[in-house]
């Protein structure tokens, strides 16, 4: 199971969100994993956007589905992250 998976059920067992923050957002950091966006959104994880903006601007290169990429070049990830502010 994915981390956002599990991030979300622990959610819904009533695990409180600020608790699930930083494992989400190490998921979104280190792997393709759409679905911890969408998680964030829905749990309402406002302590999270300063980290999803500091992630939508960086220039560290990371590695998504096999390959190197630089978020700052993934215009599609960028996009996704600034639309969730």
């Amino acid at each position: 199971m994915e981390q956002a998976g599990r991030g979300a059920a622990l959610w819904r067992l009533g695990t409180p969100v600020q608790d699930l923050v930083t494992p989400i957002l190490t998921a979104i950091a280190q792997s393709d994993q759409p679905d911890a966006m969408t998680l964030l959104v829905d749990m309402h994880a406002v302590a999270a956007v300063p980290d999803l903006v500091a992630l939508a601007e960086r220039d560290e290169r990371v590695v998504r589905n096999g390959t190197t990429t630089n978020y700052g070049s993934d215009m599609s990830w960028r996009d996704a992250l600034r639309d969730e502010r």
